[in-house]
């Protein structure tokens, strides 16, 4: 989404080495969290418009600017995560690195194809578009901003799946949910298969597009105006 952005300052960005050597597992839209997501984006819907956005760090040419930091602290408070501002800052970079890959490969996805895969997910879950807008508008949430979020999410999904190979056979799914039988309420495995390769497939891809990122942040061009958010040495994972 276009921000107004005030007058830029022209500030020098320092250059900078990040050691992620364990890259956060940032993404992870799945179908069994898919209304949590919805909460966590409300959050951050309310966020206030900065007039005068100033720039905190780049990637590759790329400025990330204040309000959309701020928007990252405030998911993080959603999720009751005491994140330094470093550590905020690399979730952005890994992000932003994964986007712009995801565009020099030409992967892309219109809104209408975003909202066709979307309501392939919420039918999984046995729900209907109607019931996920009101479950939206519940926690003010407009459909559009959702559907944003939701597109560069499945951009990274299809960044994973056409850079690696990701199956799941059906032993893991039956392994899955007899480990996990209370999560699904006395449900049938046959009822909840498709839910369950969903999420095996969805867990596959992230750990494969971790090592993507880290690869892609330790090439990119990295600055920063903000020098007090530069990550020197961070351990993303516990």
């Amino acid at each position: 989404m276009s921000k107004k952005r005030g007058k830029k300052t022209k500030k020098s960005a320092k250059k900078t080495h990040i050691d992620i050597s364990k890259p956060l597992v940032y993404f992870g839209a799945i179908i069994l969290i898919l209304l949590l997501l919805a909460v966590v984006i409300a959050a951050f819907n309310d966020s206030p418009a900065y007039e005068n956005d100033r720039p905190l760090f780049q990637i590759n040419g790329e400025i990330v600017y204040e309000s959309e930091f701020l928007k990252e602290q405030r998911i993080s408070s959603t999720l009751g995560q005491g994140v330094s501002g470093q550590r905020l800052a690399l979730q952005l970079l890994y992000r932003k690195a994964l986007l712009q890959e995801a565009q020099r490969q030409g992967i892309t996805l219109t809104i209408s194809e975003t909202e066709r895969r979307l309501q392939e997910r919420i039918e999984i879950t046995g729900a209907d578009k109607e019931n996920f807008l009101e479950s939206l508008a519940k926690h003010n949430i407009e459909y559009e901003f959702f559907l944003e979020q939701q597109r560069e999410q499945f951009i990274i999904e299809d960044l994973a799946s056409s850079n690696f190979e990701i199956t799941v056979n059906p032993q893991e799914i039956e392994e899955f949910y007899e480990e996990n039988k209370e999560v699904f309420g006395g449900e049938s495995l046959s009822s909840v298969s498709r839910i369950i390769e969903d999420y095996l497939i969805t867990r596959q891809s992230n750990e494969k597009i971790m090592l993507l990122g880290q690869d892609l942040l330790l090439a990119a061009n990295i600055s920063f105006y903000d020098s007090s958010l530069e990550p020197q040495s961070i351990n993303l994972v516990g």
